[in-house]
C-alpha cells in the first residue's frame, strides 16, 4: 500500500506540475511518461487482464520495457487459447501483435471478414499495414473509406461524426497511404472553442488522446498547428488539462483511471519520442510469456466434470438406503418406491442444473456477432467519471429492452445491476443517494436522457446507449447534456 501512494504522490506532483515546468509547450518530457507508467504499474494496472491493461502493455511494448511484460503476456496468450469474445478480438490481437505473441490468431483475426463495424475495420487495417498484408489493406482501406458518412466523419452509430472514431479512421487511412486531408478538416471543425473534443455530449480525455496520436501520424504537430490551437488552448493542452490523482479521468475533474491513463499513455509517447511509428508493432522486441499463468481447464469442460460424480453417488446412496431397509426386513413396495423416487428427482436436479462458481457466471461471453446481426453499443460512466463498461458492442436479443441489455452487459463485466420496476438503483458498488439526495443512475439514448423506465424502451439496432452515474439533479431535467 505505502508504495502504491509513493507512486501516486510523485505522478501527481508531476503531472500537476505540467503546466509550470512546460510540458504543454515543449512536449512531454521522457520522465513524465516514465512517471505515469511506474504509477499504473504500480497500481496494479499489469496484475489481471483488462481493457485498460491491454493498452497499458501496447504502450509499454512500443517504450521498449518487455521485461514488465512476461507475465501479462501469458495471460493474453491464455485468453486467446480459451477463446475470444469477438467484442475483444480486436483489441487482443492488438496487443499480442504488440507482444509478438499469437502470430496466427493476429493474422486470423485481420482476416475476418465477419469483423465488419468501422472500429474493427480501423484496427485490421492498422494490423494489415503493419504486418505488409498489402492485399488485405487495400480492400479495407476501401471498406473504411465506403462507411465516411454522407457529412463526412465517421461515427459508430447515427449521423453525426464522432471526434474519437473519425480520428482513428483517419489516422488508419493515412498508414493505408489514402488522402485524409478533408477528414483533418473535419476534425478540427469538431473542435470546441476552448480546444477540448466532445464524445456523445462530454468533452473527455480519450477523444483529445486521439486526435494527438492521428496528428502526429500525419505528421501535423498538434500543440502549434494553427487550425488546432483556439483560444490558446491545443488538443495537447486540453489532454493534459484531465490529469488526476496519478492518471487521467475521463471527464474533467474526474478519478484517474487505467483505461483513460492508458490511452494518454500512449499519446504521451507518441509525442514525446514515435510520432507516426505509434503503431509499428513489426519492428518491436518480442515479450516471452512466463509461466505464472498456466492454461486454465476449459470453462464449460469443468462446469459439467461434476455430473458423472454426483449421479454416480446417488444411485449409490439410493442402493444402500434399499440395503439398510432390506437387512431391516423393511423393504417394502412403499419404501422401495420412496427410495426410487429420491433417486429420480435428485438425478434430474443434477442433470438439468449447472453450479457455477461467480468467476464462471460472470464470464459468460456476450452473444456471438455475426454479420446478420443488429447491435448496440452500451458503455457505463460511474462517479466521476469512472469507467466502468468501456463503449462495448453487443449483439441485440428478440424482444430485448434497455433494462435486459443492462443486465446482461453488467453480468459479462463482473458487476451487479440492482434494478426494481424498470428503475435501476445501484451498477457495481455504486448507489443512489451515495452521494447526495439527487444523485443516481440516468441513461442516454443516442444522446437523449429517457424520463420513462428503461424497461419500456426497446433496444434498436445502432443505438449508442450511455449510462451515467449523476451527482447533480439538474442532470435529470433535458436532452443532450
Amino acid at each position: 500500500m505505502k508504495k502504491r501512494l509513493v507512486a501516486f504522490l510523485i505522478s501527481i506532483v508531476i503531472l500537476a506540475g505540467a503546466s509550470v515546468i512546460g510540458v504543454s509547450a515543449a512536449g512531454a518530457p521522457e520522465s513524465d511518461v516514465q512517471a505515469l507508467f511506474d504509477a499504473l504499474v504500480s497500481d496494479g494496472g499489469l496484475d489481471s487482464e483488462s481493457t485498460g491493461g491491454d493498452w497499458l502493455a501496447i504502450a509499454l511494448a512500443l517504450d521498449g520495457q518487455t521485461h514488465r511484460l512476461s507475465d501479462y503476456a501469458a495471460l493474453v496468450s491464455q485468453r486467446v487459447k480459451s477463446g475470444v469474445a469477438d467484442s475483444d478480438r480486436l483489441r487482443t490481437a492488438l496487443v499480442c501483435a504488440a507482444l509478438h505473441i499469437e502470430d496466427e490468431f493476429v493474422k486470423r483475426t485481420v482476416e475476418n471478414a465477419e469483423l465488419d463495424r468501422v472500429t474493427e475495420v480501423i484496427w485490421r487495417l492498422v494490423l494489415a499495414v503493419d504486418l505488409k498484408m498489402s492485399e488485405q489493406a487495400d480492400s479495407l482501406a476501401d471498406l473504411l473509406a465506403s462507411m465516411e458518412l454522407k457529412s463526412g466523419g465517421f461515427a459508430l452509430s447515427g449521423e453525426a461524426a464522432d471526434p474519437d472514431v473519425t480520428a482513428m479512421a483517419t489516422c488508419a487511412l493515412h498508414l493505408a497511404g489514402r488522402d485524409v486531408e478533408p477528414l483533418i478538416e473535419l476534425l478540427s471543425g469538431l473542435q470546441t472553442e476552448d480546444g477540448h473534443f466532445s464524445s456523445y455530449g462530454n468533452k473527455n480525455a480519450e477523444s483529445a488522446a486521439q486526435v494527438v496520436i492521428t496528428l502526429r501520424v500525419c505528421g501535423i504537430d498538434p500543440k502549434t498547428d494553427p487550425r488546432f490551437v483556439k483560444n490558446g488552448t491545443s488538443p495537447y493542452d486540453a489532454m493534459l488539462s484531465y490529469a488526476a490523482d496519478g492518471g487521467f479521468s475521463h471527464l474533467a475533474g474526474g478519478r484517474a483511471n487505467l483505461h483513460t491513463s492508458s490511452q494518454i499513455a500512449l499519446a504521451l509517447l507518441c509525442e514525446s519520442k514515435l510520432g507516426a511509428r505509434i503503431y509499428s508493432f513489426s519492428t518491436l522486441e518480442p515479450v516471452t510469456p512466463s509461466n505464472k499463468a498456466p492454461l486454465q481447464e476449459d470453462t464449460e469442460n469443468s462446469q459439467f466434470n461434476y455430473k458423472p460424480i454426483a449421479c454416480a453417488a446417488i444411485l449409490v446412496i439410493a442402493l444402500v438406503a434399499v440395503a439398510i431397509l432390506a437387512a431391516a426386513r423393511r423393504l417394502n413396495a412403499k419404501n422401495a418406491t420412496r427410495v426410487g423416487c429420491f433417486a429420480a428427482v435428485a438425478l434430474v436436479f443434477v442433470i438439468f442444473t449447472t453450479i457455477q462458481t461467480p468467476e464462471q457466471f460472470y464470464s459468460e461471453n456476450p452473444d456471438p456477432i455475426t454479420a446478420d446481426s443488429e447491435t448496440v453499443t452500451l458503455s457505463v460512466i460511474g462517479l466521476d467519471g469512472e469507467i466502468l463498461i468501456s463503449p462495448t458492442v453487443f449483439a441485440i436479443r428478440d424482444g430485448e429492452d434497455h433494462l435486459d441489455l443492462l443486465a446482461r452487459a453488467a453480468r459479462y463485466s463482473g458487476l451487479r445491476a440492482d434494478t426494481a420496476g424498470g428503475y435501476v438503483r445501484g451498477i457495481g458498488d455504486l448507489y443512489e443517494f451515495d452521494h447526495g439526495g439527487l444523485s443516481g443512475w440516468t441513461v442516454r439514448i443516442n444522446g437523449t436522457l429517457i424520463s420513462s423506465g428503461a424497461d419500456s424502451v426497446p433496444v434498436r439496432h445502432g443505438d449508442r446507449v450511455e449510462w451515467v452515474y449523476e451527482t447533480d439533479g439538474a442532470a435529470y431535467g433535458g436532452e443532450d447534456k
